[in-house]
């Protein structure tokens, strides 16, 4: 037998890694893939892009806003940005500007996802989840510098092509303007607290009910398990609603219910895996208000690989 030196310690982190490889090498199929900006980088129709939400007025005694627990003037002020397509829309160089000079513009690579927000606020170090704003990458600074007392305008254009354009003039201390319908670029814009189901005086990166614009599975804790289930499965998300109906595992056609689930938050379900065969599937979370699918989120196999695993013959574990 090879002598092992008396300090191991260095053996447990590399097999755990040898372990780790092993798993991945086995799921590779269930990778995702980045986007594609080549498909989405193009011009930008009229709606496609257009401003929702905008808040020049900030309280200055409650109107915290960006969420970093200062509260002003000018940091707090913002303007939230809705991509209103089916599809992402690469918005890199699209430029926000009011009436005295240009803001804000979008930096190289940024894309704003199916039905979701943007967020620009007036400045500060913005701390919380705007809807899925943060989680997408799309909170972002720049000094606004919106007028409170005399007529201004917001504009978004690409290039020199304008996307979009909002006039207000003497806005509510306190209270953003957002477009009613909520959501709807033909729709006028209005004083957030009127809008039907609104809650509170604003709501960057959010509807103004406080929901995501758009529903979600982000993942899955743990990935894997085997194909006998069993495993209880956190699955996180967005738009999670209280009636929670089913939870499906499923892959091109085939299907299976988890035997149980419950929803602990808007924003995680937890089910456990019924048996499947083995492979990456798709989830499907099924409330009152529909089905969210995540594809490839969770994957079965037969075993788990031998944590030692790939290691050399010296390397074993004690």
């Amino acid at each position: 037998m090879t002598s092992r030196p008396k300090n191991r310690a260095w053996e447990l982190p590399l097999a755990r890694l040898a372990f780790a490889a092993a798993l991945l090498a086995g799921l590779a199929c269930g990778e995702k893939a980045e986007p594609d900006l080549g498909t989405m980088r193009r011009a930008l129709g009229p709606g496609e892009l257009f401003i929702n939400e905008v808040h020049a007025n900030p309280d200055a005694v409650s109107g915290d806003t960006n969420g970093d627990g200062v509260l002003s003037e000018n940091q707090d002020e913002f303007v939230e940005l809705v991509n209103a397509t089916s599809s992402p829309l690469e918005v890199s160089g699209v430029s926000l500007s009011d009436a005295t000079s240009s803001r804000f513009t979008f930096p190289p690579g940024a894309v704003i996802p199916a039905g979701e927000a943007a967020v620009v606020f007036g400045g500060g170090a913005p701390r919380g989840d705007f809807g899925n704003a943060a989680r997408f990458g799309l909170v972002f600074t720049a000094s606004l510098g919106l007028n409170n007392s005399t007529p201004d305008h917001v504009v978004i254009q690409q290039g020199a092509v304008e996307l979009d354009r909002v006039e207000f003039a003497n806005p509510a201390d306190g209270i953003s303007l957002n477009r009613n319908p909520d959501g709807d670029p033909a729709g006028a814009l209005v004083a957030h607290d009127t809008v039907p189901g609104a809650v509170g005086g604003y709501s960057p990166g959010a509807r103004v009910d406080g929901r995501p614009f758009a529903r979600h599975l982000f993942g899955a804790d743990p990935e894997i398990g085997l194909t006998s289930g069993g495993v209880a499965v956190e699955i996180s998300g967005s738009g999670f609603s209280e009636g929670l109906l089913a939870v499906h595992f499923k892959r091109q056609g085939a299907i299976a219910a988890s035997p149980g689930f419950q929803r602990r938050s808007s924003s995680l379900v937890v089910a456990v895996a019924p048996p499947f065969t083995e492979g990456p599937v798709d989830l499907e979370v099924v409330d009152d208000e529909g089905s969210i699918v995540g594809a490839g989120l969770f994957t079965y196999v037969t075993s788990f690989p031998s944590p030692d695993a790939g290691l050399p013959p010296d390397a074993g574990l004690p």
